[in-house]
């Protein structure tokens, strides 16, 4: 017992002396001592920094496109090169507004849909202030489709939509040039000898609303009854709810192209902008970087790490001597190794 408390005492003994060698040969060179820490601080804080901000950069644009991209697919009429038996045509391709009804009840998981219907800029009046304007026909899902938000007043609703109300919702800039500091809510705004009220105005602030805020929104149904009197529209979008949303848009074209005698894989017929699918190449395209910045890393790295062997390899040459008396006394290999590793 007394050999086993003694042989612990003469550990602990040898242990304090091998560290304070090793505090003493590291204050002895303090230049080389920095420097050599400052190389390898130097290259992980660089490999952390980059990988955080790729990381931040991503997570912040995943955040910002996350209620955009919830499995919303916009459909947009062409030109058809093909049609359904392969043979070349040059119709061009509208839908029709049953086209919206039969797909909400035939294809399963449709959550929101909504045309589109758009009027190149015309002169809208309020008073005696007047602005070059755009115009647009949609129903009240269009903004949940959108993820536009509504900075006063309120939306279109349905019942807008069914009695073909006049009413309007207004961007930012419409604000500006016809109402100036007036207060817009409630007022009338005049166009095409028609009479529409200001119900709501776009948040400002909101990322997807940025394209909108030059634009007069109005019910899709008084639209085609006051602007446009086609019984077609260009574009519409639909939102799906659950899982294999592939499928469902694939079915979409396939009802489409089945009513319009198009080869639905014709991209230039009907073109399909799923925001999902830009998602997942935003994904890929920040995996990329993530690896490029990585190596990039690494790179800043091993150079701290030859720097750190370079130094290793001069100290070891400086303390030749010092290694043959201690290994002459009795110190091992192994012991002289880890007092250069530490």
């Amino acid at each position: 017992m007394i050999k086993s408390a003694n042989r612990n005492i003469m550990r602990f003994r040898f242990i304090k002396e091998y560290f304070q060698e090793i505090v003493t040969s590291l204050k002895s060179h303090k230049l080389r001592t920095l420097l050599t820490s400052f190389g390898i601080t130097w290259g992980i804080f660089i490999l952390i920094l980059l990988l955080g901000i790729s990381g931040g950069i991503k997570e912040g644009i995943f955040d910002l496109f996350k209620g955009f991209t919830q499995n919303t697919v916009w459909f947009y009429g062409g030109e058809s090169l093909k049609n359904s038996d392969k043979r070349l045509t040059g119709k061009k391709i509208e839908f029709s507004f049953e086209d919206l009804d039969r797909i909400k009840h035939n294809i399963a998981g449709v959550k929101n849909i909504s045309p589109e219907l758009n009027r190149p800029g015309s002169n809208f009046f309020a008073g005696d202030e007047s602005g070059y304007c755009q115009v647009k026909g949609v129903s009240n899902q269009f903004f949940d489709l959108k993820n536009i938000g509504i900075a006063e007043g309120r939306s279109l609703n349905l019942r807008d939509v069914q009695e073909k109300r006049n009413v309007a919702v207004i961007g930012d800039r419409v604000v500006k040039k016809l109402f100036e500091k007036k207060q817009p809510l409630g007022k009338m705004i005049e166009y095409n000898g028609s009479y529409f009220q200001v119900v709501g105005i776009l948040d400002s602030k909101s990322f997807f609303s940025m394209n909108e805020q030059n634009v007069v929104f109005i019910p899709y149904t008084t639209f085609r009854e006051q602007v446009n009197h086609h019984d077609y529209m260009g574009s519409f979008g639909i939102s799906l709810k659950g899982k294999e949303v592939k499928n469902k848009v694939e079915k979409v074209k396939q009802h489409l192209g089945r009513k319009y005698h198009f080869d639905p894989s014709d991209q230039n017929a009907l073109y399909v902008v799923n925001y999902q699918d830009q998602l997942d190449m935003f994904d890929k395209f920040f995996t990329g970087i993530n690896v490029f910045l990585l190596f990039v890393g690494c790179c800043m790295l091993l150079s701290g790490v030859i720097g750190v062997s370079n130094i290793m390899f001069i100290v070891v040459r400086e303390r030749t001597y010092e290694i043959g008396i201690k290994k002459a006394i009795g110190a091992t290999s192994k012991e002289v190794l880890l007092e250069f590793v530490f």
